[in-house]
């Protein structure tokens, strides 16, 4: 084990282990190789503390698992497969006494450049032009979510074929009704076409000098996979009067964490589920029932009856009742003392 690598997770170990928030570390992998071990940005939030690894080695995460054991009350383990390192397989031997959570960095990583794009246009997207530099994961996934918002997207990509086959699945999907569509392209246009660009591409500079004059003056340019913009791009950008931003992933890794909040604890203890009341049975958050069953919003202390089940998901509509239908949720009215149900019409 290199002596700089175990000083670094030491020194963040004995970091958060003053925090009084739920304590959280996340070890991860990357696509591209920046370094053998990384120590990422703490991250704070108003439960959460977290401290966050980038690894490449095996022996790197069992070193980070074992000393996290016990001290972090969550460990984060990525579980795309970006390396040939199986970090889940590694964690599941090394961590014995903290809550090992599965996640997905791409997926936070789409978050926050939604997040960042969303807040630059005041989530006024309709109409406006994207550029996407890169046709992978990442890129895709962004560039259906901006043209769910309305955002025209363009995908350029070193494999044109690629990012056209990518950019005609993503259309397949888009909803019956979008007014805007996913193009990949050949080659760039030699007017400012685009509103933003964003570049999710694994290698240095792949955005030049000559790209910033296609943004409009006013514009984003995100560099999300690092390092992708060139001296030259950011300065001519600069110039135009486009604001550049490295991508933080901190904007969208509270979605990471989701699974482990109150919120959701809460909903599997205290909202889903069924349970018979005065031989009625009552079900909430999700729960296929029988026809006639009582949909409510909550299954511990109701405080709203939904409607009643239809059978097969969904609710039954108060026209389809029978005589017995209705005395049955007259009944449960009467027993939970709730209002009329919002649902079923």
């Amino acid at each position: 084990m290199n002596s700089r690598i175990s000083d670094q997770v030491l020194c963040e170990v004995d970091n958060i282990r003053r925090s009084s928030k739920l304590k959280v570390a996340s070890v991860g992998s990357t696509s591209r190789l920046l370094a053998e071990f990384l120590v990422l940005p703490r991250r704070s939030y108003e439960h959460f503390e977290c401290i966050n690894f980038l690894v490449s080695r095996p022996e790197d995460a069992r070193f980070c698992f074992e000393r996290l054991d016990g001290v972090v009350d969550i460990v984060l383990v990525d579980v795309e497969a970006k390396q040939s390192v199986d970090l889940m397989e590694i964690a599941t031997k090394h961590v014995q006494h903290s809550s090992i959570v599965a996640y997905k960095p791409n997926d936070a990583s789409v978050e926050a450049a939604d997040l960042l794009v969303r807040q630059h246009f005041q989530d006024q997207l309709s109409g406006k032009t994207i550029l996407i530099l890169g046709a992978g994961n990442i890129s895709a996934k962004l560039a259906l979510r901006l043209c769910e918002r309305n955002a025209s997207i363009k995908m350029l990509s070193r494999n044109y074929s690629k990012a056209r086959t990518v950019a005609d699945g993503l259309n397949a999907i888009l909803p019956k009704y979008s007014r805007s569509s996913i193009e990949g392209i050949e080659s760039l246009p030699n007017d400012p076409v685009f509103d933003g660009l964003v570049s999710f591409v694994a290698a240095d500079c792949v955005a030049q000098e000559e790209m910033a004059c296609l943004v409009k003056r006013g514009g984003i340019a995100i560099d999300g996979g690092i390092n992708n913009f060139s001296p030259g791009f950011l300065k001519a950008s600069g110039e135009n009067g486009v604001i550049c931003n490295r991508m933080d992933v901190r904007l969208g890794f509270v979605y990471s964490l989701l699974s482990s909040s109150p919120d959701v604890s809460n909903f599997y203890m205290n909202v889903r589920g069924e349970r018979f009341n005065d031989n009625i049975r009552l079900i909430a958050g999700g729960i296929i029932g029988n026809r006639g069953d009582i949909i409510v919003d909550r299954i511990q202390q109701p405080t709203q009856i939904v409607g009643m089940a239809n059978g097969v998901g969904g609710v039954l509509s108060s026209k389809d009742y029978s005589p017995k239908d209705k005395i049955r949720l007259e009944r449960a009215r009467d027993i939970l003392i709730i209002g009329t149900e919002g649902g079923g019409g």
